[in-house]
């Protein structure tokens, strides 16, 4: 995780990064990506990531602009997607 990043928290930005992460994901990871989902342990894929509380730091998680709790996810898209790391809470 980077220091700079865009919280994103439209719905609209937001479904545009699950499709984007889907779009990576889906196929031959896209079994690998539910496990480790079930499993809440972060996976991701190239420039797309899900981090779960566990998965993240304390350098990373004092990076965040709220913190990551057990109810929720944390999706990441990452340059060269976009010029700034985008991410979202999911729950």
């Amino acid at each position: 995780m980077q220091n700079e990043f865009q919280l994103l928290e439209d719905k609209k930005s937001i479904d545009q990064l699950m499709l984007t992460y889907f779009s990576i994901i889906s196929g031959r990871y896209l079994k690998k990506a539910l496990s480790a989902f079930k499993e809440k342990e972060g996976y991701g894929q190239g420039i797309v990531f899900i981090s779960f509380k566990n998965d993240l730091d304390d350098y990373d998680i004092a990076q965040l602009p709220r913190p990551l709790d057990d109810k929720h996810v944390l999706v990441e898209l990452g340059f060269p997607a976009v010029e700034i790391d985008q991410i979202a809470y999911l729950d």
